[in-house]
């Protein structure tokens, strides 16, 4: 999703608040200006964006028609009536698969490397790649939003790269994003993970 389908279903989200008496989550407050500056600068968005229409019991509406949003919505809140791909995409947000997940991630944010390659590379189908990059780490759509990237990249920006003890402080996750990101990964048609 790019920023600025982003910004129309947080419309979508407040307008559904609005309709229905609730009050905006927290997570969805506006700024300032009502802008949802916060929101948009989050990678997992879709999958907040589904929670809460799952946790207040209410429809998603139908101005949604993402298909990886539909499918998910669909799969938590009727799991026998959808798909089995839902498990697989799960599966990757499993504290036990921490290490999987980060790779998926600096898979993900590696320009060079194609859906259907990190799919192959897992042992799974692509829907359960492209589900998953929609509902908890949404970089694909927005490779041209290079300050997203950067956020998600250098949280604190580059600058942190001239302290002495850099590397020591910075979380492997981060390190291995950043390599990513620098397009380093990838290497004649050899990921170097």
């Amino acid at each position: 999703m790019t920023g600025r389908r982003i910004r129309e279903l947080y419309n979508v989200l407040l307008l559904a608040c609005e309709r229905n008496s609730l009050p905006v989550p927290p997570a969805f407050k506006p700024g300032h200006f009502g802008h949802c500056a916060q929101v948009i600068h989050q990678p997992d968005f879709g999958w907040q964006f589904i929670r809460f229409f799952l946790n207040q019991g209410i429809f998603m509406p139908g101005e949604v028609i993402d298909s990886k949003l539909r499918q998910a919505y669909g799969y938590l809140s009727e799991p026998n009536s959808y798909g089995n791909f839902m498990p697989e995409v799960m599966e990757f947000t499993a504290p036990e698969n921490n290490y999987n997940q980060l790779v998926l991630r600096a898979c993900l944010i590696c320009k060079d490397i194609k859906m259907g390659e990190i799919a192959t590379r897992f042992g799974c189908d692509k829907v359960v790649i492209k589900t998953y990059e929609k509902l908890f780490f949404n970089v694909r759509d927005r490779f041209e939003e290079q300050l997203y990237l950067s956020r998600l990249v250098y949280p604190e920006t580059r600058a942190s790269e001239l302290q002495p003890d850099f590397l020591i402080k910075l979380p492997p996750g981060q390190l291995l994003l950043q390599v990513a990101y620098l397009r380093a990964c990838f290497e004649n048609g050899t990921l170097l993970l």
